[in-house]
């Protein structure tokens, strides 16, 4: 019923979480997760729901690596995002995933903005072609 999309934001710090929630809730229906595993249970929970995952590379419990696989493994065309310092070889071989992103650390809000309105786009593409 509503154009409005979820976004699974997933960052340790309260701060980041926090500064995310107002900058985006404007546009986005947002949902959290501190770590890895409340990540996996968050999507679980809402996987019809979720557009767009943008999730922090070092997390407690579960990296963002292995989270993005797992949900690669269940929904392989989810657009994810990653936040990182650097693009190592982990992160290179998520990459090769079309619906993987990269954003660098820290955050701009503005480049987020921007990947986040291309990869929601897409999936409402993909979403109304099938």
């Amino acid at each position: 019923m509503f154009d409005r999309k979820t976004i699974l934001l997933v960052y340790r710090e309260p701060k980041v979480r926090n500064v995310l929630r107002q900058k985006l809730k404007a546009n986005y229906d947002l949902l959290f997760a501190e770590d890895g595993v409340q990540a996996v249970r968050v999507h679980e929970s809402h996987a019809d729901r979720i557009a767009t995952m943008v999730i922090e590379l070092r997390l407690p419990k579960l990296n963002g690596r292995a989270v993005t696989q797992w949900v690669h493994h269940i929904l392989p065309d989810l657009p994810v995002i990653i936040s990182g310092s650097v693009i190592d070889p982990d992160v290179k071989e998520l990459l090769e995933n079309p619906s993987v992103r990269f954003i660098r650390k820290p955050l701009r809000l503005s480049e987020l903005k921007q990947l986040l309105h291309e990869t929601v786009g897409r999936q409402a593409a993909a979403d109304s072609g099938s």
